[in-house]
């Protein structure tokens, strides 16, 4: 029973603020895993070699600035020459910071590995930007 003068409140879901998602691939026989956590205006990207569990060997930040028209790009833990050119190219093409750990000790040529996961991960981002914008764009039907 509503009292007078007060307006009914009408619940609606909203977007959750983060979303983690993962993907796995190969080039020629060097698998690799990406885990992605989707944050309110960021992402963070971590690329671990083979199936094992994403972890925290380095750190690096990427982000656009107004003074340069190049990402700016600290390394916060450990030093990745592969993610911290990677956390670069990524705040760049995608306009927005991007955390990377990019984890490739191991690998036969890890600037080869390296380029092939970005261009991956690009093409995998624009596919799961799109599905959330339709996603969004579709109408509702109300309750």
């Amino acid at each position: 029973m509503a009292q007078a003068g007060l307006a009914q409140a009408t619940c609606r879901p909203c977007p959750p603020a983060l979303v983690v998602d993962s993907f796995s691939s190969s080039l020629l026989d060097q698998a690799f895993v990406c885990q992605v956590v989707f944050l309110e205006g960021s992402l963070m990207v971590v690329v671990c070699l083979g199936q094992a569990a994403p972890r925290f060997d380095n750190l690096n930040v990427g982000m656009l600035t107004r003074f340069t028209p190049d990402a700016v790009v600290t390394s916060v833990i450990g030093d990745s020459e592969e993610g911290y050119g990677m956390a670069k190219r990524l705040s760049k093409r995608l306009g927005q910071p991007v955390f990377v750990s990019c984890n490739l000790e191991g690998a036969e040529s890890p600037e080869q590995l390296s380029a092939f996961i970005e261009k991956k991960l690009c093409d995998w981002i624009a596919g799961k930007t799109a599905a959330a914008a339709a996603a969004s764009a579709a109408p509702t039907e109300p309750e």
